[in-house]
């Protein structure tokens, strides 16, 4: 059997993708209790799945720094989301280590190829349904694997 990639974006609006065989075969955007839910599925549908889950994990970044001109009020808005969303990539790893299922965590970086819009999205991955940008996000940090 071949292994499934499942790519997690975590935040407010989770990213989630899956990938058989290196292409994205699943795109959508989830809440934080979606992922779980998802990921259970795809195991019952499936009894005896190689899979392996790569998770974006925020807090692998250095601390976050500001540019000029960004006002008090924004600031307190940017450092409120980055903390939610580290909160979740942590609790999402807690979940799947005590599940026993692989994972990889890897840093948010430029080199992975996100915030990409849906068309260079398309023209990247081959994947024709509708995405979000979390979405997105998720599968390319599949994309390619496996």
């Amino acid at each position: 059997m071949s292994r499934i990639y499942v790519g997690i974006d975590p935040g407010l609006q989770t990213g989630f993708a899956v990938s058989l065989k290196g292409k994205i075969e699943e795109v959508k955007t989830v809440d934080f209790w979606g992922v779980m839910d998802e990921i259970r599925a795809l195991i019952g549908r499936n009894p005896g799945l190689d899979l392996r889950i790569v998770i974006e994990r925020p807090d692998l970044n250095k601390p976050l720094f500001f540019r000029a001109g960004t006002n008090e009020r924004t600031k307190i808005k940017i450092a409120q989301d980055v903390g939610a969303n580290k909160r979740d990539a942590r609790l999402l790893i807690q979940w799947a280590e005590r599940e026993g299922l692989d994972m990889i965590q890897v840093r948010p970086s430029g080199s992975t190829f996100t915030k990409l819009n849906a068309e260079q999205f398309r023209k990247i991955s081959g994947y024709a349904g509708r995405t979000s940008e979390h979405g997105r996000d998720a599968a390319m940090l599949i994309l390619g694997r496996g």
